[in-house]
């Protein structure tokens, strides 16, 4: 072998093709990095290769920060994972952060030394999160040492790093009008999802109609990246292309020289409309009209403003009526009236009412479109206001009508027709007949209303007649009769007629006056009982008398006074015709009292009583008796002594009733007063002499120290009193000292 320097050829790797592990000729020693003669070492034990690479289908997206993973294989292409002492069995993980392209290794109890990552492309600074977009092939490069193994570096192993992924937003496409072509104007939207502060911009976006034709397009839209600003590269990122919708609308086409007919009213809006020429094409394309409508605004008379519309249809070198539109245009026509005839007009006779005025009642009209109507009113006047018979010219009124009918679409011409006026009927108002007081006959009192229908201010006469049906109290429907006669402003009677009306009236009783009735006073009895004695009747028709058959009164209540008592009188049929329901009798107030029942009493006392300065006697009642039915009324007695002194006395003694049980009112009562007898017994008075001393002097005492009095009443005291006070006692005439 030539070429490799010494240091060189320290390193196995550079003997390509030698065997140092299965062919005991050359071998790698434990802790050395060149290969040794087999002849030159004690024994040649092959060393087992193991191979670093990294794990195969790695990849990152620009801008995040990439990841490596690498094994110890047995493979120099991929990872076939060995199970030896203190060389791990997984996958081990190569920081790169930092850009790092080496890694110390040292496993406990397993490989030490370092690996060194390589790449084509370069990546001397390593791989980052900035590195460009593409494909690595990357090499482990180990320096690696564990007793009884050799560490090469494996095969090279791609690592992706794919474009970053932009999305973009508010891309449009802009609609068009027809112009035979399919291209589309694409505007772009905003980009986002850069790394960093980088950006790229959008250097084409296109698209394309999926045809030249009318209509509404999903369009597939491209885009084209370009370098950006702060070292965004359009080689790092990714677009992908998106569906964006858009339309092809029709071309306006113009038409000049259209036109619509007048028509006489028909009750339709149909017009007819005549087409006029077509502009405005693409190329040589035409196309043709193939309907042109419209319609009058209304069925009805007059000038109208007539909306146009047109349709199209396909016309040659390819125009096609999808592509094309044609607005619709407003044109000017009219409707003129439709002419009418009428039968069966009459005009009312009427009643005289002083004016020529003719009431027509129009007939029916000929010649209305399908089922349209019309109402008609007809005018016309009489030669004169007075009777007689009259031809009259009538002139007609159309109005509108139903389903639609407008007096204004038709016309009718005026006729001649003949009418009478016959005098007028009447009617009278608040016509009354009197009623009247019984007065022995059936003559009745009319009063003849107001007349009503009288022609402007011309007036008449009237007056009416009629009689009850009996001359005996009662209501009567009375037939009344008028007769008319000229009056004022030339109201004739022969011009009127008034029928006759039942009126309604009566015949009231007639009042009698009645003197010297009376009703007796009475002892309270407990009953409202009153005796009515009736006087001598008068006021009667003629020879007729009645008589009265019965005459009650009530006192207002049962218990005693004074009362107004009103007495009616029940009258009965008396002579010479005279019946008692052709007569009255009003009821009268009458006076007469309930006095009170005069009571007994039995055992009255009044007591005897110790002097006390006063005349108050106490009086015990005794027993009442005198009573009506079960009632009861109480009873209080009064007296005084005839003087406060003491002594026996005869007491005027007097008695209060008051209500008792059963309904019983002292009111009702009363009680005479009485005279009993009583004493008047000396009161007890204390004489108490007062208290004394006096210094011994041998002198006998005699006489006192005054006294004081206990027991008088009624605020009296010692002035009362007579006579002369003497002193007596121990104490009068002694000398010695003591009590």
């Amino acid at each position: 072998m030539t070429g490799l320097t010494s240091a060189q050829m320290q390193v196995a790797s550079n003997f390509s093709g030698f065997d140092f592990t299965s062919t005991p000729i050359w071998y790698v020693p434990a802790g050395a990095a060149s290969p040794s003669l087999c002849t030159f070492v004690n024994t040649c034990i092959p060393a087992i290769q193991i191979y670093v690479l990294p794990v195969p289908g790695q990849s990152s997206v620009y801008g995040a920060s990439p990841s490596l993973n690498y094994c110890y294989s047995s493979s120099i292409s991929s990872c076939v994972y060995v199970a030896y002492t203190g060389i791990p069995s997984t996958a081990q993980s190569f920081s790169l952060t930092g850009g790092a392209t080496t890694k110390n290794e040292n496993i406990s109890g397993g490989v030490t030394g370092s690996l060194a990552l390589t790449g084509n492309p370069s990546i001397s600074s390593g791989l980052s999160n900035l590195s460009a977009a593409g494909t690595y092939a990357l090499t482990l490069t180990p320096t690696l040492t564990l007793a009884g193994y050799t560490f090469n570096a494996g095969n090279a192993i791609d690592f992706t790093i794919n474009k970053a992924p932009l999305t973009i937003s508010g891309s449009s496409v802009a609609s068009k009008v027809y112009d035979g072509g399919t291209t589309a104007v694409v505007t772009a939207g905003t980009l986002s999802g850069f790394v960093g502060t980088e950006t790229v911009t959008v250097s084409a976006a296109t698209g394309a109609f999926g045809s030249k034709d009318v209509g509404t397009y999903s369009i597939n839209t491209t885009y084209s990246l370009a370098n950006g600003s702060n070292g965004g590269l359009a080689s790092n990122y990714s677009l992908a292309s998106e569906t964006l919708s858009a339309s092809i609308t029709p071309k306006a086409l113009t038409i000049s020289g259209t036109s619509v007919a007048s028509k006489v009213y028909d009750g339709g809006t149909t017009a007819v409309v005549t087409a006029g020429t077509l502009s405005g094409f693409v190329g040589t394309e035409t196309v043709t009209v193939s309907a042109a409508t419209g319609a009058f605004g209304s069925k009805d008379v007059g000038t109208h403003n007539i909306n146009t519309t047109y349709t199209l249809a396909n016309g040659s070198n390819g125009g096609l009526a999808s592509n094309y539109s044609l607005a619709s245009e407003t044109l000017s026509a009219s409707i003129t009236p439709k002419a009418l005839t009428i039968s069966g007009s009459s005009i009312a006779n009427k009643a005289y009412d002083g004016t020529v005025t003719a009431v027509v009642t129009a007939g029916n009209l000929l010649g209305l479109v399908g089922s349209e109507t019309l109402t008609i009113s007809g005018a016309g006047v009489f030669g004169s206001k007075d009777v007689g018979t009259y031809s009259i010219n009538t002139a007609y009124t159309l109005a509108n009508g139903s389903n639609g009918g407008l007096a204004s679409n038709y016309s009718l011409a005026s006729e001649t027709l003949g009418a009478s006026i016959t005098p007028k009927a009447l009617t009278i108002s608040n016509s009354s007949i009197a009623n009247k007081v019984y007065d022995g006959t059936t003559t009745a009192v009319v009063t003849a209303g107001s007349l009503v229908g009288l022609v402007g201010t011309e007036t008449l006469t009237v007056t009416g007649t009629g009689a009850f049906g009996s001359k005996d109290v009662g209501a009567y429907n009375i037939s009344t009769a008028y007769t008319l006669g000229n009056g004022n402003n030339g109201g004739l009677a022969s011009n009127y007629s008034l029928a006759s009306e039942t009126l309604s009236a009566s015949i009231t009783p007639k009042a009698l006056t009645i003197t010297g009735s009376s009703v007796a006073s009475k002892t309270y009895d407990g009953t409202v009982t009153a005796v009515v004695t009736a006087g001598t009747l008068s006021g009667f028709v003629g020879s007729e008398t009645v008589t009265v058959s019965a005459a009650t009164g009530a006192f207002g209540s049962k218990d005693v006074g004074t009362y107004s008592i009103s007495t009616a009188y029940t009258l009965a049929d008396g002579s010479n015709g005279g019946l008692a329901s052709n007569y009255s009798l009003a009821n009268q107030n009458l006076s007469a009292s309930i006095t009170p029942k005069a009571l007994t009493i039995t055992g009255s006392s009044v007591a005897s009583k110790v002097y006390d300065g006063t005349v108050t006697a106490v009086v015990t009642a005794g027993t009442l008796s005198g009573f009506v039915g079960s009632e009861t009324v109480t009873v209080s007695g009064a007296g005084v002594f005839g003087a406060k002194d003491v002594g026996t006395h005869s007491i005027n003694t007097t008695y209060t009733l008051g209500n008792g049980s059963g309904g019983g009112l002292g009111s009702n009562y009363s009680l005479a007063s009485e005279t009993l007898s009583a004493s008047i017994t000396p009161a007890t008075l204390q004489v108490v002499a007062e208290d004394a001393t006096k210094v011994q002097d041998n002198q006998p005492f005699a006489g006192g120290n005054g006294v004081r009095f206990n027991g008088f009443v009624n605020n009296e005291n010692s002035a009362v009193l007579g006579g002369t006070l003497a002193y007596g006692g121990s104490a009068q005439g002694a000398v010695n000292p003591g009590s």
